[in-house]
């Protein structure tokens, strides 16, 4: 009994498009597995319910007050002024080395933060070794905290107590060790740093005063402590306007562009996928049409509805089986790729291919499903009453 086939070159435009889809199926799973690594991994540091208030072309008398009048407020938990914050910013750098070396191969470059005594303790990070630095100490002024990366350049196994110095004689004691924390995207490695209180010795200039206080609240009710922090600050600064950001939001504005990309990835496979089950939908309806007689036939000789169906059924799930196949390594390269710009990212995972495949096939079959089944429960005699 012949039967009409579906055209190859049907067929063929059919697969390149499931394909398309089964590409960015994949595509999408992976940039929103590693957009999820992104916001749940430990930064090293506590971003969740930080008001960062700026505070550029003040004095420190006023930060200062500010800061104090701020922190009376039972709704704030903690505060500081700092010249930076562990988000992506203009920074600098400089050529330090460890105590009694002067060969510039053993140089370590390393960034120097300005910050407060309570800078550690409002961002949550973790002091691994040593001691904080002690609000009002003069000793303190030439003091350092540096993370485990710097030690581990410097070649430090007990970095308390040891100094580094600049190529010019300025010189710090490394008073504490903090454990390391990500201050910039994921797609850098943690790099060296340093804590000081007192940026003049390094050749540092962030004045006046600073550039932030950042403020941790105690409560959850945003809306009532921010109306604080912005009372007080008119009462200092009624020249000034109240500009401020959550520390979490900052973190997420490094991540704009990848999050671009998976709005893009997930508009663009919806439409794939859309246009693909319509070109399927068609190609079952005129594939059902054209074996109208041969269903007939079957269901006469006593074939049943769900053989028809899987009659029907499986010639649509050739090319979309096919479309996996090529999808896949394909898929697998341009993420590979695109993860590389990252130093920290997930681990390509198989049951993502997995799934992206099984949703290919569940959308397909849902799709032929519906002429199929049609087809199937058509009454034989009216597909035969023409032969």
């Amino acid at each position: 009994m012949g039967d009409a086939r579906t055209p190859k070159s049907t067929q063929l435009l059919s697969g390149f498009q499931f394909s398309l889809s089964v590409l960015l199926i994949i595509g999408t799973l992976l940039i929103n597995q590693q957009m999820q690594y992104i916001q749940t991994k430990k930064l090293g540091f506590n971003k969740e319910q930080v008001v960062v208030v700026n505070t550029a072309q003040s004095t420190e008398q006023e930060v200062t007050t500010f800061k104090q009048e701020v922190l009376r407020s039972p709704a704030i938990k903690t505060g500081t002024v700092s010249g930076f914050l562990p988000v992506t910013s203009n920074r600098w750098s400089d050529m330090w080395y460890p105590e009694n070396e002067t060969d510039q191969k053993q140089s370590v470059g390393m960034q120097e933060w300005q910050v407060d005594p309570d800078y550690i303790a409002t961002l949550g990070m973790q002091l691994l070794k040593g001691r904080n630095f002690i609000a009002g100490r003069l000793a303190d002024k030439q003091a350092v905290i540096i993370n485990e990366s710097a030690a581990k350049r410097f070649g430090y196994q007990n970095p308390v107590g040891k100094s580094i110095h600049l190529t010019g004689g300025e010189k710090l004691t490394i008073i504490g060790v903090v454990k390391d924390f990500h201050y910039e995207s994921l797609r850098n490695t943690i790099e060296p740093l340093g804590l000081v209180v007192d940026a003049s010795v390094t050749g540092g200039h962030i004045e006046p005063y600073l550039s932030a206080v950042s403020f941790r609240l105690n409560t959850a009710d945003v809306a009532s402590a921010l109306a604080t922090i912005e009372k007080t600050w008119k009462q200092i600064a009624p020249d000034r306007p109240f500009a401020y950001s959550f520390l979490s939001e900052d973190f997420n504005a490094m991540y704009r562009a990848e999050q671009r990309i998976e709005q893009l990835f997930m508009a663009f496979a919806t439409i794939a996928i859309l246009i693909a089950c319509l070109g399927l939908f068609g190609l079952s309806a005129f594939a059902a049409e054209q074996r109208q007689k041969e269903i007939g036939v079957r269901k006469v000789l006593g074939a049943s509805i769900p053989g028809i169906v899987t009659l029907l059924s499986k010639d649509f799930l050739k090319p979309v089986l096919i479309a996996i196949i090529i999808a896949s390594p394909i898929g697998w390269w341009a993420i590979h790729t695109w993860l590389q710009d990252f130093a920290y990212k997930v681990d390509i995972q198989w049951w993502i291919f997995a799934l992206a495949g099984m949703l290919s096939i569940g959308i397909a079959l849902l799709t032929v499903s519906f002429q199929s089944i049609k087809a199937a429960l058509m009454n034989p005699v009216r597909s035969l009453r023409s032969e």
